[in-house]
């Protein structure tokens, strides 16, 4: 399983670590298991670090779509603030950058980043709720 979850209670977040290959069917297991996480929690945060995920080129435009349409479409509770630690591979940057811009065409509270740094800084400048 290439992932692991962890619980920061101190900030209201769910951190999620992806890394090298997953299937589609492991990258919805480890975004359900975070849900989960943060409705069993009452968090509104989901931290999701992708630095290290790689992918094998497998990945289609309709399946990237499709990824970030579930993300406004009932896979994360309405008022989660989803922050992504951007891939360092390029192709699996270019396919999250892309399912972010559709999560975010469809009125979801998305953003990509660099550093988790940045991406922590942008999920405590929301209020709890």
């Amino acid at each position: 399983m290439p992932y692991e979850l962890t619980i920061d209670e101190d900030n209201e977040t769910i951190q999620v670590r992806l890394w090298d290959f997953l299937t589609s069917d492991e990258h919805r297991a480890a975004r359900r298991n975070a849900v989960q996480l943060c409705v069993e929690h009452q968090f509104r945060r989901l931290l999701i670090d992708l630095r290290d995920l790689k992918t094998q080129n497998v990945s289609t435009t309709g399946s990237c779509y499709d990824f970030g349409e579930s993300l406004t479409e009932g896979a994360v509770p309405q008022g989660t603030f989803l922050a992504h630690v951007m891939p360092i591979d390029a192709t699996a940057r270019r396919d999250v950058q892309f399912t972010l811009t559709v999560a975010k065409n469809r009125g979801g509270s998305v953003e990509g980043f660099t550093t988790a740094e940045e991406a922590s800084r942008w999920l405590l400048s929301h209020p709890r709720e």
